[in-house]
This record gives C-alpha cells, sequence and structure tokens, in this order.
C-alpha cells in the first residue's frame, strides 16, 4: 500500500495525483491530501483547470497510484494558488467520512455518494442527518429538484465528494428552483 508515501505527501503539503480506477489506469484525481485513515483518504480537489473542485473522500485500499513534482502537478499547483480557494474545510476527526458529512450537513453543501464500489453516483443530495451507523440524504436531481430521501448505511460508503463544482451547480438550480417556483 501507498499509505506512506501519500502521509509525506500530506505533510509536505503537496499536490498529488491519485489513480484510483483500475479500469481506466489513464483516469486520475489531483488535490491536496487532509487527512488519512486506515479506510480512507480525505482531499481537497483541484480540476483540471486548476480550480478548486470540493473535498473528495476515497477508500485508501482503492489507490494504486500517486504521483506529484510532475509537470502537470506544478501547472495545477500555479493555477490554483491565483484562484479562489474554499473558506472553510472540515474539521479532521479520526472518522474522516463523519468529519466530511459533518462539514456537509454544516454548509450545506450537496453530496455525490458512492455506494459498495460501484463507481457510480449512487446519491447525490443533501446530508440531512448521520451517525456512525446510518446517514440520510434528502436527495437532489440534476437539475436541483428535490427527489425524495434515502437512507444507507455508513460503512457502505466507498466514495463521498463534497461541494464539488458539479455539486455547487446543483445547489445553484436548487436555490433557484425553490426560489421562483
Amino acid at each position: 500500500m501507498l499509505r506512506e508515501e501519500l502521509e509525506k505527501c500530506k505533510e509536505k503539503h503537496i499536490l498529488t495525483s491519485f489513480y484510483s480506477d483500475r479500469d481506466d489506469t489513464d483516469s486520475f484525481s489531483v488535490g491536496y491530501i487532509q487527512g488519512i485513515s486506515d479506510k480512507y483518504v480525505l482531499t481537497e480537489s483541484i480540476s483540471k483547470y486548476g480550480n478548486y473542485d470540493g473535498f473528495d473522500l476515497r477508500l485508501l485500499n482503492r489507490i494504486f497510484s500517486a504521483e506529484w513534482g510532475g509537470l502537470y502537478e506544478k501547472k495545477l499547483e500555479y493555477l490554483y494558488g491565483i484562484k479562489d480557494k474554499p473558506k472553510t474545510a472540515p474539521k479532521l476527526e479520526k472518522d474522516l467520512c463523519a468529519a466530511l458529512l459533518k462539514y456537509a450537513k454544516e454548509t450545506e453543501a450537496i453530496v455525490i455518494v458512492e455506494l459498495f464500489d460501484s463507481g457510480l453516483e449512487d446519491i447525490q443530495g443533501f446530508v440531512e442527518d448521520f451517525s456512525r451507523e446510518k446517514v440520510y440524504i434528502k436527495c437532489i436531481d440534476d437539475y436541483g429538484r428535490e427527489d425524495g430521501r434515502t437512507v444507507f448505511e455508513t460503512e457502505n460508503i466507498t466514495g463521498l465528494s463534497c461541494d464539488s463544482e458539479k455539486c455547487r451547480t446543483v445547489k445553484l438550480l436548487y436555490m433557484h428552483n425553490n426560489t421562483y417556483n
């Protein structure tokens, strides 16, 4: 496992590229590591254009390769340095999943949840409540419309994205729909 190298990147605040899709080894994400636990890695993500792209929680054991210090990372680091950044970040706790869920609930940010290593955006919406056992989400579709509520077991989370560009777009549509309709 790459935990030791990832810990070094976290300690030195090094922008890192993460490869975690074994079916698409050209695919990767980029960010600053905020926390590492036995199960998860929490990153402040950066888009391919150097923009803030939310916080992502991914399974540590899914990461099969990491890169840093290359031209691509240096380009993004420069661009990110001159652009707007988040004003707040999740307060790190031992349980990184709980920390990100708490942050999402407190900031009323949309989350996208992957369950059971599906590789899909299984659930999208606002965190209404959560515990060590369960998470309750008010589901919001891609057009910003309410789409019911769901509950699932916390232990089944294999990926969690919060405040990404897509999440912020869905939230804007939700706010528009609830202001003008």
